[in-house]
């Protein structure tokens, strides 16, 4: 839901600029804007789904991602680390033996290389990498054709960037 009012928002931006511009400038300015803003548009859309699918696949495992904290407030500020948990009061250790407990936490909270390759395999979505392909085989169109206007070309590869977080901004009020 949010992601089509986002993909709207940014065609009626796209409509409306554009259509200002075919009045008031050269077309190589209006093709590198174009270009630029679809281009980047498809790099934001493609990021906001994959982070969408992201989260949807670790609340579906709920492999403890997402735990929930009950100490209190006053907790929370007096000991933002939980080092002085009184529930964990153990009696002093001498340092060998507690370099071996830390050792065997640090092997238990490893990570595997599957784990590992499941999150990096979300980094590297085909959708983000087909978004950036065709920002770079935009550019390159737009540099051997000689319609590339940097005026217009590089500030409006941060305009979707800007229209998305100001989207967030206000959808969470």
């Amino acid at each position: 839901m949010a992601l089509k009012r986002l993909i709207l928002i940014l065609s009626g931006v796209l409509l409306i600029a554009s259509s200002l511009l075919f009045l008031v400038v050269s077309k190589d300015a209006l093709i590198s804007f174009v270009i630029a803003f679809i281009s980047s548009s498809l790099v934001v859309l493609a990021s906001f789904k994959t982070y969408q699918n992201m989260v949807n696949k670790r609340l579906a495992l709920n492999d403890g991602a997402f735990e929930i904290d009950d100490r209190d407030t006053i907790d929370k500020l007096e000991d933002p680390y939980n080092l002085y948990d009184e529930q964990e009061s153990s009696p002093e250790l001498d340092l060998k033996e507690a370099i071996k407990q830390e050792k065997e936490i640090a092997k238990k909270n490893r990570r595997s290389i599957k784990e590992t390759a499941k999150d990096s395999v979300t980094a590297f979505s085909f959708n983000r990498i087909a978004a950036y392909a065709i920002v770079v085989g935009g550019f390159f169109y737009l540099l051997n054709n000689n319609y590339l206007n940097l005026l217009y070309y590089l500030p409006t590869l941060a305009l979707p960037n800007i229209i998305a977080v100001i989207y967030l901004i206000n959808s969470k009020k």
